[in-house]
């Protein structure tokens, strides 16, 4: 054999560096094919999971750089490298670590919750009240024509034209009052439909720990608490914020001598 077979029959050999360390080694052909592979990427998959937080946000302006950070004037998360350029604390930003900022904020969420929720409660039963006073006012108001008609009947050729009169009149008080309770229904309805998707925006963002979402909606869900709106239902001393009617027939022996004045329609609190 001569010097080049020998060298032909030899293994190749190259020099590698570990990717970790950066220490120079050689290693054959075979050596290398049975060198384990990179499990950096599974290794990070596996510890995002174990932190908890699936979803890692990266500044958009540092690629990256974790948005571990949360300027508070500017309510945005930040990165490291934010923090000593455009989030600088000479300039007038204060800057915390985001788990400070929801360990600050989680609590005032939470109490804004709770009065969204009583709030809510609150629209709820006057709704609800306010929904079987207008199923009622259709039982009134068979209940106010009868007593009219049955009174009427006794003396009709007398008393025609101010029958009439007062049928319409007690039609306009019914739809008056049913309009003042559609008015306050539908008032509520939407006040009720507000808190409650201020309400599920305000969780969402708790539960997913979005700080920028939480202060939005933190604000929004406020502006909705302030806002003044009067809804009003049932009292105490109005159960079911019910109405009733009366009709007065007075002396039906004198009635053709005050048929101009004869009866009138009224209505109360029950």
């Amino acid at each position: 054999r001569n010097l080049t077979s020998a060298f032909r029959s030899m293994p190749v050999a190259v020099k590698i560096s570990c990717p970790t360390c950066r220490e120079g080694l050689i290693a054959s052909e075979a050596e290398i094919l049975r060198l384990p592979n990179d499990h950096t990427v599974r290794e990070l998959v596996a510890f995002v999971r174990c932190t908890g937080k699936p979803d890692v946000a990266y500044c958009k302006k540092h690629q990256m750089q974790p948005l571990n950070f949360f300027c508070e004037p500017c309510i945005t998360p930040v990165c490291r490298d934010c923090t000593v350029i455009d989030h600088k604390e000479k300039n007038g930003h204060i800057v915390m670590n985001v788990e400070e900022a929801l360990h600050k904020y989680v609590p005032v969420l939470d109490e804004t919750l709770t009065e969204m929720e009583s709030e809510e409660k609150t629209l709820h039963d006057k709704r609800m009240a306010l929904e079987k006073a207008s199923d009622n006012l259709e039982q009134i108001q068979k209940e106010l024509g009868v007593q009219i008609r049955q009174t009427f009947d006794r003396i009709r050729d007398a008393i025609d034209e101010r029958e009439r009169e007062l049928y319409t009149a007690a039609e306009h008080e019914i739809d008056k009052k049913r309009q003042e309770i559609s008015d306050q229904l539908e008032l509520a309805l939407n006040r009720e439909e507000t808190f409650k998707s201020e309400r599920m925006k305000l969780n969402t963002a708790k539960e997913t720990k979005n700080i920028a979402a939480m202060f939005s909606n933190h604000q929004s869900a406020r502006e909705a608490l302030m806002e003044k709106v009067t809804v009003h239902g049932p009292s105490r001393a109005i159960r079911d914020f019910a109405v009733s009617f009366q009709f007065n027939s007075r002396q039906e022996n004198n009635i053709r001598h005050y048929i101009s004045n004869f009866g009138d329609v009224t209505f109360k609190n029950a």
